[in-house]
């Protein structure tokens, strides 16, 4: 990422991550990080795994709903930039628009979930660095779940390989992820996981 360095706010970091995504491959990125994904230590051993609805230009994990015999959960916004958990399967969910127009579970159609039921949560990045930091689009959601009561899941971030860099601009407030996955590879980042979970 030649035009941002360390210096440069998260702003121009989103704006740069957007312009190489748009030269990405999506869906052929997609399906190589749900291979990747699916052959990792990390899922192989988690039996409830919160994902998510794809934005535009997101990796679409919406395929992994077929994988018979575990529980998905999908996040629901709340005021006060907070997450709800929903148990949705696949060909049942009953979606909705919710903030930003994500597509987000109906929660009257979609139980609601303990979010301390979680082994595993896959979240989207505008990218990710080999520390574990996500550049997100600002909202705080993922990093106030992940530091909220009950919270002791494994983390990734699921990004194309052109969006994991060396180091992104840190706030206080962000909370590393513990694996990130490409299309390319799954690695441990230096805050979170552990070389046993590579694949």
């Amino acid at each position: 990422m030649s035009d941002v360095d360390m210096s440069s706010p998260k702003a121009d970091w989103r704006d740069h991550a957007r312009r190489v995504r748009s030269g990405i491959d999506i869906a052929a990125a997609s399906r190589g990080i749900r291979e990747r994904l699916t052959a990792s230590a990390p899922w192989a051993g988690a039996r409830t795994i919160l994902i998510y609805a794809a934005l535009p230009g997101e990796v679409d994990l919406l395929p992994l709903l077929e994988d018979a015999g575990r529980t998905f959960l999908l996040p629901r916004c709340l005021p006060g930039r907070r997450l709800a958990v929903h148990r949705v399967a696949a060909g049942e969910c009953a979606w909705r628009a919710g903030a930003f127009g994500v597509r987000e579970p109906d929660p009257e159609r979609c139980p609601e979930q303990d979010p301390a039921s979680i082994d595993l949560v896959v979240v989207p990045a505008l990218a990710v660095d080999t520390a574990g930091i996500r550049l997100g689009y600002g909202g705080g959601y993922y990093d106030r779940f992940f530091a909220g009561p009950g919270s002791r899941a494994a983390t990734i971030a699921a990004v194309p390989e052109g969006l994991l860099v060396e180091r992104l601009p840190r706030d206080s407030w962000d909370i590393p992820v513990d694996w990130v996955c490409t299309e390319a590879r799954f690695l441990p980042t230096t805050n979170g996981g552990t070389a046993s979970g590579m694949v």
